[in-house]
């Protein structure tokens, strides 16, 4: 864990984690289950999106598969774990105080 938090630059796991929640879809989910996000471009398009290189989005994505807020079902498209901690960590703005 502590090598994936070396190589992301501070605050990008935020700008990442901020990004998917705006793709959580907004139907009402009380009991917080797991809900499928698909990224809406590639992933080099996404990262380039949001000011970062396709290999830290990655290094991101990977992060918050290892930590099961989110689980990969194909390239682009994710299942969402956790939606609160995706939340928390898109609220975070520094990266060593994300509860990931």
């Amino acid at each position: 864990m502590r090598r994936i938090e070396s190589l992301s630059s501070p605050g990008v796991l935020p700008r990442v984690a901020s990004a998917l929640v705006a793709l959580l879809p907004d139907a009402g989910d009380p009991g917080g289950a797991a809900r499928i996000i698909r990224l809406p471009v590639s992933g080099s398009e996404f990262a380039a999106a949001l000011g970062i290189t396709p290999e830290t989005l990655s290094r991101s994505l990977t992060r918050l598969v290892s930590v099961r807020v989110l689980h990969r079902l194909s390239p682009g498209r994710f299942q969402v774990l956790d939606a609160e901690a995706l939340r928390q960590a898109a609220e975070s703005v520094d990266t060593s105080r994300t509860p990931l």
